[in-house]
């Protein structure tokens, strides 16, 4: 997670969690990072209420849309 948003760093149970290998793959790599967006809102919404604020729809586009569901 920490290389798709450096900011997570931040966070030391992040920091300090085992790496995943980077997977060369844009499509697959993309795939996983919505797998674990998903999962870390599950996780979150389970112990506290969680608002998803998204802005900036305007510049959604095909390939915004394609992306799988969260």
């Amino acid at each position: 997670m920490p290389t798709l948003f450096p900011v997570l760093d931040r966070v030391p149970a992040i920091a300090d969690a085992p790496r995943t290998p980077i997977v060369a793959d844009p499509q697959a790599r993309r795939t996983h990072a919505f797998e674990a967006l998903r999962e870390t809102l599950q996780r979150l919404g389970d112990r506290h209420t969680v608002v998803l604020f998204l802005d900036d729809m305007q510049w959604v586009d095909r390939d915004t849309t394609a992306c799988s569901p969260i």
